[in-house]
């Protein structure tokens, strides 16, 4: 079996699709001020994208937290 095509979906498509979805759904949650939505889709999003891509995701969250002073 040949999973090339799956691998390349999965680093190149996948994320680009879940990043439309996250953007449908928070707009909607942002308009109706829920929060705990907008939250919850962007912790979800965040998980997929980091299990299609592998450890990219965790180096660029983790550089997002040290702006804010967090180090993990």
């Amino acid at each position: 079996m040949n999973f090339s095509n799956l691998n390349s979906f999965m680093m190149n498509e996948l994320p680009i699709a879940v990043t439309a979805f996250f953007v449908f759904v928070a707009i909607g949650a942002w308009r109706k001020n829920d929060w705990m939505r907008f939250g919850g889709a962007l912790v979800f999003a965040t998980i997929i994208i980091s299990v299609a891509r592998g450890a990219d995701i965790w180096t660029w969250i983790r550089s997002i937290l040290r702006w804010f002073g967090l180090n993990l």
